[in-house]
């Protein structure tokens, strides 16, 4: 029997509902800081000026080495600065003996093509790079890398006869 005045504790809801508050908190939180860890410029354009910089986007598919993945990217952003201004080529024939004998040998003119970047493009310094992990944007591993360089650099070297 129980004693006059005796109820049975009813279990509290306050912890059930802190639990589930925190959970849902960190449910967001987590959502939030996976999206933000993408930075802006790689959803951006390829190209893009800012204050007194002009920026380019360089992207490589994923590679053995995070490093050599690196490298490409910035290549390939120097890639798409050079593809904004003019390039020259250069077509070079070579004259080459060959001296292996039989039906083949002999003289021949093999045509050698290369394209020249102006020196603007060495002048372009790396900003960042980013690799995509999860791979959420690209294929998981894919790398980049943003260049920037500065607009009076592009514009001195065209009124100094640089093109």
């Amino acid at each position: 029997m129980r004693p006059a005045g005796f109820y049975p504790r009813r279990p509290s809801l306050k912890g059930d509902v802190m639990i589930k508050t925190l959970l849902l908190s960190f449910s967001a939180l987590f959502l939030l800081s996976s999206c933000a860890s993408i930075p802006g410029w790689v959803r951006g354009p390829e190209s893009y000026e800012e204050g007194q910089y002009m920026y380019f986007k360089g992207v490589c598919a994923p590679s053995y080495y995070r490093q050599d993945a690196e490298k490409s990217a910035v290549k390939n952003a120097r890639d798409e600065l050079a593809a904004t201004r003019q390039v020259r080529v250069k077509n070079t024939t070579v004259d080459v003996l060959s001296s292996g004998g039989g039906a083949s040998s002999g003289n021949r003119l093999n045509s050698v093509t290369t394209i020249e970047t102006d020196e603007v493009v060495k002048l372009s310094e790396p900003v960042s790079v980013w690799f995509d992990d999860k791979g959420e944007v690209r294929d998981k591993g894919s790398a980049f890398a943003l260049i920037r360089i500065k607009k009076s650099l592009m514009s001195n070297y065209r009124n100094n006869g640089g093109e």
